[in-house]
């Protein structure tokens, strides 16, 4: 029997918008999985930076399901858009996230799927 899951508590306040891109990448075409991985070697530069800001919001924060070990395998747009979208409240003008960070992380999968409809960027 599945055990009942507090989303909120694992992935934050924008735990609606880390399930719509789980549950869309889970759909993903050929075509979108092609499109993505090129929109991702597009970003790739400056992937790093982003990512460990994004890390270490999501620590301070007490967000560390978003980073476990199922999820250190891959480098790939689903995971850095759930991942985005877990700390999406926490990005700041001075950092560590940034919201330059923030968008750098999500923008493959939003230039090639969208951006969840309960993001915004306010």
């Amino acid at each position: 029997m599945m055990e009942s899951v507090n989303l909120e508590a694992m992935y934050g306040p924008n735990w609606e918008a880390v399930r719509s891109i789980l549950d869309r990448a889970a759909v993903l075409t050929t075509a979108e999985t092609e499109a993505l991985a090129e929109a991702v070697a597009a970003w790739d530069v400056a992937w790093d930076v982003a990512w460990y800001g994004a890390q270490s919001a999501a620590w301070s924060a007490g967000r560390p399901a978003v980073w476990s070990d199922a999820w250190d395998d891959a480098r790939d747009a689903p995971r850095d858009a759930a991942q985005s979208a877990s700390v999406w409240d926490l990005a700041t003008d001075d950092g560590p996230f940034t919201f330059a960070d923030r968008d750098l992380l999500i923008g493959p999968w939003e230039a090639v799927i969208g951006l969840p409809p309960t993001l915004t960027r306010s």
